[in-house]
């Protein structure tokens, strides 16, 4: 099987990293127009799998699965390009943030139906065995989700939990709290980009809320999952502490889980039950329409605030 990864900066590069491994795969072609992004691939995955691309993309390819790695800003004009030249395409992975506005995802949602192509969102906290545990106890329920951190980068990074709250709940619809929401506007570590800060409310038809909080006071990172039944703190990146519960066995081996958080193994995971069960865990487009729409309101507010276009990735 061939793939093709669009879009090979670090997030592209991780994606890639294990993939090769897969003795399915044939070739993965690799483009992106910064050609100067191939000498860390040909540095550091020797594999004479990879093909670089220097010219048109859509042409005189043969491939099933696509990665598009790429900032939001070109995601819309490569999909529908490579979604209407490549007859044998099966399956695409898309970035965070899908999609700059919602009639950009309807129109790629509808052209993927019309051509039998699945396409998945890179949310990966819904293929977490601790989630997916998790959502046995919180389906249906009404929950708190509640992000705190310095600095995490809110704006860009707010999609994946939206995507979880989603998950977690199985939402019909999710609105933006605009009372509750009090942001601020700055700049983002990633030049020309904006970033926000401050507290954002989000609820469901469930009455949860998912709340995001980031500014400087915070001195750590870490989520915290609370209902009637339970409250936890979950610290991703070490393990997850269970605060309280009503039957404390029934939690206990989350305890000790170290979710899989590296991108290399979560991208080998996916390709690899793809390849051998015709099956892909993340969220579909259509699933994550609920969450991503909700970012939508998201950014109106901001530009609404600010007078002016905000630019996201």
């Amino acid at each position: 099987m061939n793939i093709l990864l669009v879009g090979s900066g670090n997030i592209g590069f991780r994606h890639i990293q294990n993939l090769h491994r897969l003795k399915e795969i044939k070739n993965i072609y690799i483009y992106d127009i910064d050609f100067n992004q191939y000498d860390k691939f040909k540095l550091k995955i020797k594999s004479n799998k990879l093909i670089f691309l220097y010219q048109d993309l859509y042409k005189n390819l043969n491939f099933k699965l696509a990665i598009i790695a790429t900032t939001v800003d070109h995601r819309f004009t490569i999909l529908k390009e490579i979604i209407n030249n490549n007859k044998n395409l099966e399956v695409i992975i898309l970035e965070k943030i899908l999609f700059k506005n919602k009639i950009q995802f309807t129109n790629i949602l509808s052209l993927s139906r019309k051509n039998k192509i699945l396409i998945y969102a890179n949310y990966p906290r819904n293929i977490w065995n601790f989630y997916k545990e998790l959502k046995i106890h919180t389906l249906n329920k009404k929950i708190k989700l509640v992000i705190r951190g310095k600095n995490w980068n809110m704006l860009s990074n707010i999609s994946h939990f939206l995507s979880l709250f989603n998950f977690l709940n199985s939402s019909k619809k999710i609105e933006l709290n605009y009372d509750k929401t009090s942001i601020n506007v700055k700049k983002s570590p990633r030049v020309g980009y904006d970033e926000i800060e401050g507290k954002i409310v989000f609820t469901n038809n469930l009455f949860s809320e998912l709340i995001a909080v980031s500014n400087s006071y915070q001195t750590e990172n870490l989520i915290s999952i609370e209902s009637e039944d339970f409250k936890m703190k979950v610290i991703e990146n070490k393990k997850i502490h269970l605060i309280y519960s009503k039957d404390e066995k029934r939690f206990k081996k989350f305890s000790s889980e170290k979710p899989l958080i590296f991108q290399s193994d979560l991208s080998y995971k996916i390709l690899k039950e793809y390849i051998r069960k015709k099956n892909i865990s993340l969220p579909t487009l259509y699933e994550s329409a609920i969450s991503d729409y909700a970012f939508f309101n998201l950014v109106k507010l901001i530009e609404n605030k600010i007078k002016r276009k905000i630019k996201f990735t």
